[in-house]
């Protein structure tokens, strides 16, 4: 590799010196030079070498994906986004919280389900600032969502009574809002 190198370097200094006049004082120089070129070649080499090893000996950084559960949002607080928790885990605590009896609870979780897994769907882009009215528009005027449009319509307007209009969460409520909810899943993968 020295070797190379060396006679890369030699080659140019060697056309650095016929292209000298001939009575150039640089003559004597040229083996200096090339001494000091060999070192600034080496430095470079050996800043190289320190920098791969460095980079090859430092710790591997953790696994961004990892086996801890994600840190549960309070569901009660409007600034939860349905984006904090993946569908699945918004399913389980819905299944949970209808099990205890937490039926608006239960409701809220539902919703936030159907808004994750048509943004992981790439249905709609979950944003704070969207109210449901631009996500039911979003997804009307998504080509082909017309059979996700109508059931996630009408969970909205369930999901607003019940958490805006504070009506009574009934087991028939609850029931189609779970019929929207499995609706949406059936006619978007189809």
């Amino acid at each position: 590799m020295f070797s190379g190198l060396r006679d890369w370097l030699k080659g140019l200094l060697d056309k650095a010196a016929k292209n000298a006049p001939a009575e150039s004082p640089n003559q004597p120089i040229n083996g200096s030079v090339l001494w000091l070129l060999y070192v600034l070649a080496a430095v470079v080499l050996l800043a190289a070498i320190v920098v791969i090893w460095r980079t090859a000996n430092k710790p591997a950084l953790p696994s961004i994906v990892s086996s801890a559960p994600l840190p549960t949002p309070d569901i009660t607080q409007d600034n939860v986004l349905a984006s904090d928790l993946p569908e699945e885990e918004w399913l389980r605590m819905a299944r949970e919280l209808l099990a205890k009896g937490e039926l608006r609870l239960g409701v809220r979780a539902l919703y936030l389900s159907n808004l994750s897994y048509l943004g992981g769907e790439q249905f709609i882009h979950i944003a704070r600032s969207k109210s449901n009215a631009i996500y039911e528009r979003e997804l009307r005027l998504r080509p082909g969502s017309t059979e996700v449009s109508t059931p996630f319509a009408q969970s909205n307007r369930s999901f607003e009574r019940v958490w805006y209009g504070f009506h009574e969460v009934t087991p028939e409520l609850v029931e189609g809002f779970q019929q929207n909810v499995e609706a949406i899943r059936r006619h978007a993968k189809a």
